[in-house]
């Protein structure tokens, strides 16, 4: 039983890191793509890049047909 709870956390732990990692990759790009508009990125502007940014992406993948 123990084993099982080491290995479920340290599997949590791992996924957590790379959320984390991908989180800041995005917000990253959004701070230089604000910054380039000449925005100051703040929490509200990180939040609306990102909305477009989704809304961006899906309906360049609706485009894709492959």
């Amino acid at each position: 039983m123990f084993g099982l709870v080491v290995t479920a956390d340290n599997v949590l732990l791992k996924h957590e890191a790379r959320q984390r990692l991908e989180i800041g990759a995005i917000r990253k790009e959004a701070r230089i793509d604000l910054a380039c508009r000449g925005i100051i990125p703040t929490e509200t502007a990180l939040r609306k890049w990102q909305e477009e940014h989704e809304i961006t992406m899906k309906s360049i993948s609706k485009d894709d047909p492959s």
